[in-house]
């Protein structure tokens, strides 16, 4: 079942849940997420600008103890997306224990 808060004709600033346990806050255009807003799964968050319900723009996106399974506690990708993929200019900071990594890239993210 979804939940909309504050949602108004399916657009404007809103929450809905999703039947994963995940949920979206933000705003709304046409019924998709569109905008700023945050989406939140079980293991990673991301936050920042969307676009047609993608990831689009400037945001961060921070995957948490699902990770480990590659020996990374954390790790965050910071910087431009371009339909849900990175792309452009950003920052990848992986972490492993109390070390952490910092890779800085531009474009040919794919």
């Amino acid at each position: 079942e979804f939940r909309h808060l504050n949602l108004n004709l399916n657009s404007g600033k809103g929450r809905m849940d999703y039947p994963s346990g995940s949920y979206y806050e933000g705003q709304w255009e046409g019924g998709m997420r569109e905008g700023n807003g945050t989406m939140y799964w079980a293991n990673e968050r991301y936050s920042g600008s969307w676009h047609q319900g993608k990831q689009h723009g400037e945001g961060e996106h921070v995957w948490l103890e699902s990770a480990q399974r590659e020996g990374f506690v954390n790790n965050r990708y910071k910087g431009q997306f371009e339909r849900a993929a990175k792309h452009g200019h950003g920052m990848l900071t992986s972490c492993c224990m109390l070390t952490c990594c910092r890779t800085e890239r531009t474009v040919g993210w794919s």
